[in-house]
């Protein structure tokens, strides 16, 4: 129960206060530097600009973005070894840099999109639910590369 209070919070956090690279130099430290970071709160964590690439990353060894919508994340065998990695990561939509109303940055477990996941890959989908327009019946969540987003492996 408490580690739900607290991932819930935390990504709340990361809604409200998301929104530049700063995010990145806020939950990492004063040292932090683009594109890769030095963390002092997470194990690993990232920032999408939406289409425009990763604006800031550390703890991921590799990261992918092989279709609209879909990214892969490999977790850096420096954290994966210490500690082992059984967490699951918190994602939170990055407001100022997605484009669009009703957006969405879910982690899916099953890393199915992702060649050659493995224990150490995490799959990040991100939609957009308003491309009929605001309030038409057609607002079916589609992939999307509008949407910006954190993610971090606490």
């Amino acid at each position: 129960m408490l580690r739900n209070k607290l991932a819930f919070a935390l990504g709340t956090s990361l809604a409200i206060a998301a929104g530049t690279p700063a995010l990145c130099k806020e939950l990492l430290g004063p040292k932090t530097s683009f594109p890769s970071c030095n963390g002092k709160y997470a194990q690993a964590l990232g920032l999408v600009d939406g289409g425009n690439g990763v604006a800031c990353s550390q703890g991921f060894s590799h990261i992918t973005h092989p279709s609209t919508g879909l990214f892969c994340f490999t977790i850096s065998p420096s954290v994966v070894a210490h500690p082992p990695v059984q967490k699951a990561p918190v994602v939170s939509v990055d407001w100022h840099g997605s484009k669009g109303v009703a957006l969405f940055a879910e982690w899916d477990s099953a890393n199915a999109d992702c060649t050659g996941a493995t224990n150490a890959t995490l799959e990040v989908r991100t939609y957009k639910a308003d491309t009929g327009g605001v309030g038409s019946p057609l607002q079916t969540p589609v992939l999307s590369d509008d949407v910006a987003f954190v993610i971090l492996l606490p």
